[in-house]
């Protein structure tokens, strides 16, 4: 039996109860031997004393088991087909019967949740099956061995929290590579947001998804901003790129021309300022002025009888302006007026990289690059889907 553990296992020894010794004597404590894989997961357990031969019999199960796991996990998917491999393997020891009354319960329990981490299995077993007490205290001897408690309150292992997190990050990336995004959605850039942020939170991972190459012409199609909510450019930002504002309906009529046409004219003044992070007192207090103009009009506006939808689109149209001209002076302005940056990277990978050191996002497309955008998506699908796919059985 030691030959054959120590050809195809790492023993190791952990004290997770303890014992009495009087007059030379061991009283109380107990032992479970679990077979687990390289990263921690219990694939199976002996609970309680058991003979060499009855070890050796579960021992070689094990192994059985897992070169057929391995070998029927293979290709996408295969971190759930070797979890349901080890569940049903170990259903089909119930159904077959002649196993001890604590070897059927283990099987019991890792057929209903197979591969769970060893910190979060030890107290079920050791407490539950065994009817034993997790404890700190260490072996006593002679009078000193009258009572053994103070040890360790039953209760959630210490890794339970982060059990299978990784596994949740990789099913919720699954989940957003494989679905199928309105064309909208990819224009916008907020599909592609949403998939680099599901590939982000696995960035320490030591998962990596198919060298997936990028060609250049496609990443200067792609434009990129440091606000992962802007879904259009920031009004200050179209005018410093295109000299214009999207005025909504109600700021377009003839009665804001004269305010309208203030603010316009001390942006021309202000906004390539900004730019040049050079942005002037005089410049500044320009459109602070031409806002409250516009701001007294829409309060004229507002006892004209406009429809109550109107005005709040011209009221939520000025709040943003505002927003933006207070932000003016800041040391980020120059990047936001920007609006955009270009990737960088040779694969998915680099650019996934290159787009966390730097805190971008991808900004909405330009006219004439939705194909990009597009090409761009499948391509971060697909890496997406390897990675959500990866299963490392070592781990």
């Amino acid at each position: 039996m030691g030959g054959y553990l120590n050809e195809h296992f790492v023993a190791s020894f952990q004290k997770v109860g303890t014992f009495r010794i009087v007059n030379g004597q061991k009283q109380g404590g107990n032992v479970a031997v679990y077979f687990c894989t390289p990263g921690g997961r219990v694939l199976h357990a002996v609970a309680g004393p058991v003979p060499p031969a009855t070890l050796l019999k579960e021992a070689r199960w094990v192994i059985s088991t897992w070169d057929l796991g391995l070998l029927e996990s293979k290709g996408v998917g295969g971190r759930s087909r070797f979890t349901t491999f080890v569940a049903e393997a170990h259903s089909a020891r119930m159904r077959q019967g002649g196993d001890p009354a604590l070897l059927a319960r283990v099987q019991r329990l890792l057929a209903d949740a197979p591969l769970p981490r060893l910190a979060a299995f030890y107290p079920i077993v050791w407490e539950d099956l065994l009817n034993e007490k997790v404890s700190t205290v260490p072996v006593l001897e002679g009078a000193a061995a009258g009572a053994t408690g103070g040890g360790r309150r039953r209760g959630r292992a210490p890794d339970v929290a982060d059990e299978g997190q990784q596994e949740r990050l990789q099913d919720a990336l699954l989940a957003c590579a494989t679905r199928t995004p309105k064309a909208a959605d990819i224009r916008s850039g907020r599909a592609l947001n949403d998939l680099l942020r599901e590939l982000q939170a696995l960035r320490s991972s030591r998962l990596r998804g198919p060298e997936e190459p990028l060609h250049p012409d496609l990443l200067g199609k792609i434009g990129l901003t440091d606000n992962p909510g802007a879904e259009t450019l920031s009004a200050l930002a179209l005018f410093a790129r295109e000299g214009r504002f999207n005025w909504p309906p109600l700021l377009c009529q003839d009665l804001f021309a004269p305010a309208r046409e203030r603010f316009q004219a001390a942006a021309q003044m202000a906004v390539p300022q900004a730019a040049r992070g050079r942005l002037s007192p005089e410049g500044l207090a320009g459109l602070h002025k031409a806002l409250a103009e516009l701001e007294r009009t829409l309060y004229v506006a507002s006892g004209l009888g406009e429809k109550p939808t109107v005005l709040i689109q011209g009221s939520r149209y000025l709040r943003q302006l505002t927003e933006e001209v207070r932000s003016l002076p800041s040391p980020g302005a120059a990047s936001r007026l920007a609006g955009r940056a270009s990737p960088r990277g040779r694969t998915v990978a680099e650019l996934l990289e290159d787009l966390s050191q730097r805190g971008l996002c991808f900004a909405p497309a330009e006219e004439g690059s939705a194909l990009a955008y597009t090409t761009l998506y499948k391509q971060l699908a697909a890496y997406g889907t390897a990675i959500g796919n990866a299963w490392d059985p070592w781990e």
